[in-house]
C-alpha cells in the first residue's frame, strides 16, 4: 500500500512539472513572442518617429553616430541604407498611425522595415530584435495563464490522482465487501491472493478471521453432535445402576451406590472438560517465562510408580513464556495417555532445536492408523472406543492439547516413528524469541 501511495504521488509530481512546463512552452512563452507582421510594422513604425525626429535635428554627417548610439526602445536594429539599395520583394505598407513605408520578410522568417529619412535618397532599415510589441489582449490572457494556469493544473493532477486511488481501491474493496456477505452463508469464502497487493494487512487479517471462525464454527458443529452421545452413556450406567438398586439393602447398597457415585464423577469429568474446551480460545493467558525442564519433571514424578516411563531433560534450563498451570495440564494428558496405552515402554524428552522448545511423548502400543493420526486432535474422536470407554478416555484431553499449545504459538504433531510406537511432538517458542 506504501508502494501505491508513493507511485501515486510521484505521478502527480510528475503531471503537475509536466503540466507546467507545457503551459510555458506552448501557451504562455507563444502568447508573449508569437508575433504577427502587423504588430511588427506598428513597432517598427513607433521606433522610426522617434528616429526620425533624432535625425531630422543633426546634420547628414552625425546620422550614422547617432543611429549607432541609438537605444532602441522596442530592441530594434537601425540602419542607414541608400534608396537605391531597397530590395525588390520590399512591399510597401501603411502603418495603423498612418505612416507609410516598405516591409519584407527574408527566407529564415525575420521581418525587416523601411522608412524615409529627413534626407531623401536615404531609407532608415529596422531589422527585428529579442522584443516585440505583443497585443494587449493576448499579454493580458497571457499573464492570467501564468499566474492561473499552475494552479488549474496542480487541481488537476491532484483529482487525477485521487481518482486514481479510488479506482484502484475500488476493487480489493468491493471484493472484501462480497466476502464478508458471503461469509454470512459459507465460512469457507476468503479473499483472493491478488486483493492482497493494495490492501494485505486487509487481506490476511480477513482471511484469518475467516479461518478461525471456520474452525470454530466446526469444532463446535462437532461438539454439539457429539455431546448428547457421551452424556448418554454415563447417564444410561447411573439409571441402570439406580434401578439395580432398588430393593437392595446392606453393603449391596452401599457397593451399588459407590457405583452411582463413580458414574457421577464421569459425568462432572466430561461437563467439566467440555466447559475448559469451550473456553480455551476466549480465555487470557498468564504468560510468563516457565521452565519447561521443571514442569517435565514435576509431570514426571506424578508417575514414579509406573517403571516403563523415562524422562530425558537437557542440562540446560529452557524457558517458554506461557501459563505453567495449563501447560501442565498438556504434559499430564499426554503421560496420562502413554501410561494407559503402553505395553512396555515410555519416553518424554525436552531438546532444543532451531531456537524453539521440542517436546516429544512416545509409547508403544499404539494400534493406529494414518487415518487415526488424522483425527487424532479432534473433540471426541476415538481410534479404539472399546479401549477408551475402559480406560475412562473422554476423547477430549488431546483436543485441549491442542488448543492449550495453539494458545502458546507453538505447533503439535502425532506421528508412528515405527510400527505400534507413537510419538507426540510439541514445538513451543522460546522466551526471547
Amino acid at each position: 500500500m506504501r508502494r501505491l501511495f508513493f507511485k501515486t504521488v510521484l505521478g502527480i509530481c510528475g503531471i503537475i512539472v509536466l503540466g507546467i512546463v507545457s503551459l510555458v512552452t506552448f501557451v504562455i512563452d507563444p502568447a508573449f513572442n508569437a508575433f504577427s507582421e502587423i504588430e511588427y510594422q506598428e513597432e517598427s513604425s513607433l521606433e522610426n518617429r522617434l528616429v526620425y525626429g533624432l535625425l531630422k535635428e543633426q546634420p547628414f554627417a552625425q546620422w550614422q553616430s547617432s543611429i549607432e548610439r541609438y537605444d532602441s526602445f522596442f530592441e530594434l536594429t537601425p540602419s542607414l541604407i541608400e534608396a537605391s539599395e531597397l530590395p525588390v520583394d520590399a512591399l510597401p505598407f501603411t502603418a495603423p498611425g498612418g505612416q507609410g513605408g516598405h516591409f519584407r520578410v527574408d527566407e529564415d522568417n525575420m521581418y525587416f522595415s523601411y522608412f524615409a529619412s529627413p534626407l531623401p535618397g536615404w531609407l532608415v532599415l529596422y531589422e527585428e530584435g529579442d522584443s516585440e510589441l505583443v497585443d494587449e489582449s493576448r499579454a493580458e490572457f497571457a499573464v492570467l495563464l501564468l499566474f492561473a494556469g499552475p494552479l488549474v493544473v496542480i487541481l488537476l493532477a491532484m483529482l487525477l490522482g485521487i481518482g486514481y486511488l479510488l479506482y484502484a481501491f475500488g476493487r480489493p474493496m468491493r471484493a472484501l465487501e462480497k466476502a464478508m456477505e458471503g461469509f454470512s452463508q459459507d465460512p469457507r469464502v476468503r479473499l483472493a491472493p491478488e486483493h492482497g497487493k493494495l490492501i494485505p494487512n486487509i487481506v490476511t487479517a480477513f482471511n484469518g478471521m475467516a479461518q478461525r471462525l471456520d474452525t470454530t464454527l466446526t469444532e463446535q458443529q462437532v461438539m454439539i453432535a457429539a455431546i448428547p452421545h457421551e452424556l448418554r452413556t454415563p447417564i444410561a450406567r447411573i439409571r441402570f445402576a439406580l434401578d439395580m438398586l432398588r430393593g437392595k439393602e446392606g453393603e449391596s447398597l452401599w457397593q451399588g451406590l459407590e457405583r452411582v457415585d463413580n458414574y457421577v464423577d464421569e459425568l462432572q469429568q466430561t461437563s467439566e472438560q467440555i466447559l475448559e474446551l469451550s473456553r480455551m480460545d476466549r480465555d487470557t493467558l498468564s504468560v510468563y517465562p516457565v521452565s519447561l525442564n521443571e514442569i517435565l519433571a514435576q509431570c514426571g514424578a506424578d508417575y514414579e510408580t509406573t517403571p516403563a516411563l523415562a524422562i530425558r531433560l537437557p542440562e540446560q534450563d529452557i524457558l517458554t513464556p506461557g501459563d505453567s498451570g495449563l501447560l501442565r495440564r498438556v504434559l499430564g494428558n499426554l503421560l496420562d495417555n502413554a501410561v494407559q496405552y503402553h505395553q512396555s515402554y515410555i519416553q518424554a524428552s525436552l531438546t532444543l532445536t532451531e531456537q524453539r522448545a521440542v517436546i516429544c511423548v512416545e509409547n508403544d502400543g499404539a494400534d493406529l492408523t494414518p487415518d487415526d493420526l488424522a483425527q487424532l486432535f479432534q473433540p471426541f474422536y476415538r481410534a479404539d472406543s472399546s479401549r477408551s470407554r475402559r480406560s475412562g478416555g473422554l476423547g477430549i484431553g488431546l483436543t485441549l492439547v491442542r488448543q492449550i499449545v495453539a494458545c502458546h504459538r507453538g505447533e503439535v504433531f502425532a506421528e508412528l516413528i515405527r510400527p505400534g510406537v507413537l510419538r507426540i511432538r510439541i514445538e513451543l517458542p522460546i522466551s526471547g524469541e
